[in-house]
């Protein structure tokens, strides 16, 4: 896959056609994986359909023992696969092959997991060009379908969006470069919405593109509902220390009581909340209780190391909004 250019018509949201002799970046999709070679034999064919000239696919397998590597690397050999001795988990698992991308040139990382499909060939073509032209578009996401046979767009729209899921999202090489890389102590869950919050904090825009992308969703933790319900509340509660105002993250844990523990809760439901119950619910309010009181208690243990990573973190949003800006941030 070699880098080559060519004259192209940037499509805007605003209908506005712009013409640039560029140089195709380049892109390193990263997918990663555990236990999840039923998922890859869907994942990695239809990624390898992509029409982009210049980009590379990465497989990241956190220490699976179904086969997943051997797979790859009998079926797919140009696929290159990095082997972790140990379950990672989402966080550090994507971090050590985003910090390969980097130092090998990659202007584009594009996280993917293994349980996605792509419906669209031209899907990275189109991801690149709506952060290639706007310097304050730092991620670009896709809009995440569960039908296979989802109509593409006759026309490719980007929207701003607060919030992008991690299991597609493309990253411009300058968000990490000033911002850094996933907080790993997350190791599953809210992790992407965390980096998310400090990009667009330090300025950047996050846009999802009206592309279906197919994902079946749970992955690695529908075998482990227990583990998933407690890295949920226990990484957004953290994730409120981090990046949310005092009042907001001391009424968290009592969002997630009404949410997860209360019977008769006070919140109206409503389509989102029942997915998340749906998702996270572990079938007792006495087990989401106990569950709660421990991600509680967690995050009180860990409460100064919270604290300073809010404080570094922030240090580095002043200093990412100087340089894309020029003003003082705060």
């Amino acid at each position: 896959m070699g880098i080559y250019t060519k004259t192209i018509s940037i499509g805007l949201v605003e209908n506005m056609q712009i013409d640039a002799h560029i140089v195709e970046p380049l892109v390193y999709v990263i997918v990663i994986t555990f236990n999840g070679k039923h998922h890859l034999e869907l994942c990695l064919p239809s990624l390898q359909r992509t029409v982009y000239p210049n980009y590379r696919i990465m497989l990241v397998d956190n220490a699976s023992h179904d086969g997943s590597s051997e797979y790859v690397e009998e079926h797919f050999p140009d696929v290159r696969i990095i082997r972790n001795a140990k379950n990672y988990g989402f966080a550090k698992g994507n971090n050590i092959a985003m910090q390969i991308a980097l130092r090998e040139g990659a202007q584009y990382v594009c996280l993917l997991n293994d349980d996605t499909k792509i419906l669209d060939p031209n899907w990275l073509q189109h991801a690149t060009k709506i952060a290639g032209h706007s310097s304050n578009v730092g991620m670009v996401g896709f809009e995440l379908t569960t039908d296979t046979a989802s109509a593409l767009p006759t026309e490719v729209i980007a929207k701003d969006v607060q919030r992008i899921s991690g299991c597609a999202l493309l990253i411009k090489r300058e968000v990490l470069e000033r911002l850094g890389y996933f907080d790993e102590v997350y190791f599953a869950y809210a992790e992407e919405s965390d980096l998310e919050a400090r990009a667009i904090k330090a300025g950047y825009r996050l846009q999802e593109l009206n592309i279906p992308l197919y994902h079946k969703g749970s992955g690695s933790f529908s075998q482990f509902p227990v583990k998933f319900a407690f890295l949920f509340i226990r990484n957004w509660l953290r994730f409120s220390i981090k990046q949310e105002s005092l009042g907001k993250a001391l009424m968290r844990p009592f969002i997630i009581f009404d949410l997860l523990c209360n019977p008769f809760p006070f919140r109206r439901d409503s389509a989102g909340i029942s997915v998340i119950r749906e998702k996270i619910d572990t079938g007792s309010w006495g087990t989401n209780m106990l569950l709660l009181i421990a991600a509680v208690l967690w995050n009180i243990i860990y409460l100064p190391q919270s604290l300073f990573m809010r404080c570094r973190e922030h240090a580095k949003i002043k200093l990412a909004r100087k340089l894309s800006c020029g003003v003082d941030f705060l």
